[in-house]
C-alpha cells in the first residue's frame, strides 16, 4: 500500500490520518537513526583501541544501540502500515542529515561531488515520494 493506504482499506479519512502517522514515524525512524550513527561513531572512537569484544563493555557502546533500537521500533511500525517499496526509500533520508551532522560534531570534510550525492539521494526520495 502506498503511503495514502490504510492496511484494511479504511475510509479516505482513516488513510490521510495513517498516512500523516506513518510520515511521522517515518522521520522519527530517520532522526534516531542519525542521532545513533553519530553516538556510535562518538562511542567506538573513544574507545579506539579496544577489541570488538571489549567495545561491548562500555555503556556508551550500549547507549547508542538503545537509540538505534528505538530507530529499529519506530521502523518496525512504519513498516507494519506502509509498502516497503515505498518507505524503504525514505530511510535515505538519514543520509543528509549524518552528513550535517558528521560536519557539525566531527568537522568531517564533505565535499562539493558529495553534497551534490546527497542532493541526488533526497531528489530520489522526493520523486518516490511523489509517485
Amino acid at each position: 500500500m502506498k503511503l495514502t493506504e490504510t492496511a484494511r482499506g479504511g475510509t479516505a479519512d482513516r488513510a490521510g490520518s495513517v498516512q500523516q502517522s506513518a510520515v511521522r514515524w517515518v522521520f522519527l525512524s530517520v532522526a534516531l537513526n542519525a542521532v545513533g550513527q553519530v553516538l556510535l561513531k562518538v562511542a567506538g572512537s573513544s574507545n579506539a583501541g579496544a577489541s570488538f569484544l571489549s567495545l561491548f563493555l562500555h555503556v556508551e557502546i550500549w547507549f547508542a544501540l538503545a537509540v538505534y533500537g528505538a530507530s529499529a521500533a519506530c521502523w518496525l511500525w512504519v513498516l507494519s502500515r506502509v509498502d516497503l517499496s515505498m518507505a524503504y526509500p525514505l530511510l535515505a533520508m538519514t543520509f543528509p542529515v549524518v552528513a550535517g551532522l558528521s560536519v557539525v560534531f566531527f568537522s568531517e570534510p564533505v565535499t562539493v561531488v558529495r553534497w551534490m550525492g546527497v542532493a541526488l539521494i533526497v531528489a530520489g526520495v522526493w520523486l518516490l515520494k511523489r509517485s
